[in-house]
């Protein structure tokens, strides 16, 4: 999909070789179900597109590879290659796999399919229902018979666990993660978890239904990583909040939710994934425990804005996929 360019940066910048010089945009539907668990979801934010993407990732291309890389680890070998295609959270991976290279130090080569377009939006409404477009399908498919990767990461969405989790939710409930008990609310607002985590089920039904479409085009191994969380400091993230207009005015409106909550939705919306993914026969790895604070959020050093990591956790979750390729090489080799 797209026409081929020729753009290139000098070796060992670690530039994308760009096949497609659209830029990225907010091209897509508003968030389904942004309260998840949440039975009345504030439709003055469900009907607000959200801001996905990043400043810095408006200048991305759709899709391409970095240059191949000239690393101390690949000597004497030839670096695997793995694929990304996702969404915003997508731009820290790409991020951090940049400032790799500016080290000299990458593990594997990478090419990615950026599903946030101007050119395309990936969700479009037939017969009355959203839907992910089926001309990604097409470009999923030539993507990888192209790329030919050892590995596929798969990046979709995540931003329904931080509009859930910023807020309150409109009538107050609290519920117990498996794990854990840790309600502080009156019994008669106790949820049970497998009610909460079905009604988050629902928040990414679409994704169940592309992964159903395009699980038979994949061919090399995949996995899927899972959106980080919200950070836990409440000034900084009022700070953070403020360069977006949707999620200001949200938080202006409805206040800002305790760290705990931001947590528990978190990890609810994660267990919500990791059943979808795996239904579909795709692992689901959680964000590297060395990105969360104490309180199980994510470290402010390593936030981007107000929902996404920086290149510094984008650097975690290349070194993160390296362990994965390295595991698994081992494991193949017993």
């Amino acid at each position: 999909a797209g026409t081929e360019t020729a753009q290139s940066l000098t070796p060992g910048e670690g530039g994308p070789r760009t096949r497609n010089t659209k830029s990225l945009k907010n091209s897509h539907r508003p968030s389904q179900a942004i309260g998840s668990a949440d039975a009345d979801s504030r439709s003055d934010i469900e009907d607000t597109k959200i801001p996905y993407t990043r400043e810095a990732q408006d200048a991305q291309v759709s899709v391409g590879a970095f240059d191949r890389p000239t690393s101390p680890i690949s000597s004497g070998f030839v670096l695997e290659k793995v694929a990304v295609i996702g969404h915003s959270h997508t731009g820290a991976l790409l991020d951090g796999y940049k400032k790799k290279a500016l080290q000299g130090n990458t593990p594997f080569e990478l090419a990615y399919l950026l599903l946030l377009r101007s050119d395309m939006p990936y969700m479009i409404k037939k017969d009355g229902k959203w839907q992910y477009n089926p001309e990604i399908d097409t470009e999923i498919k030539i993507f990888l018979e192209r790329e030919k990767p050892s590995l596929v990461i798969l990046m979709l969405e995540g931003q329904q666990s931080a509009i859930s989790g910023l807020t309150p939710p409109v009538q107050a409930y609290d519920f117990n993660l498996p794990d854990e008990h840790s309600a502080q609310i009156d019994n008669k607002a106790l949820v049970p978890y497998e009610i909460v985590i079905e009604n988050t089920v629902l928040s990414y039904r679409l994704i169940d239904e592309f992964l159903a479409r395009i699980r038979p085009t994949i061919v090399s191994p995949v996995v899927a990583l899972g959106p980080p969380p919200l950070i836990g400091d409440n000034d900084a993230l009022l700070g953070l909040v403020q360069s977006s207009p949707t999620f200001r005015d949200a938080v202006s409106k409805y206040g800002l939710t305790s760290p705990e909550w931001r947590r528990k939705i978190w990890r609810v919306h994660l267990a919500a994934l990791r059943r979808i993914y795996e239904g579909n026969g795709i692992p689901c790895l959680d964000p590297p425990e060395t990105a969360l604070d104490p309180g199980g959020l994510l470290k402010r050093e390593l936030a981007s804005d107000s929902i996404h990591g920086n290149p510094d956790y984008g650097a975690m979750l290349v070194d993160q996929i390296s362990g994965f390729l390295s595991d698994r090489r081992k494991g193949t080799e017993k």
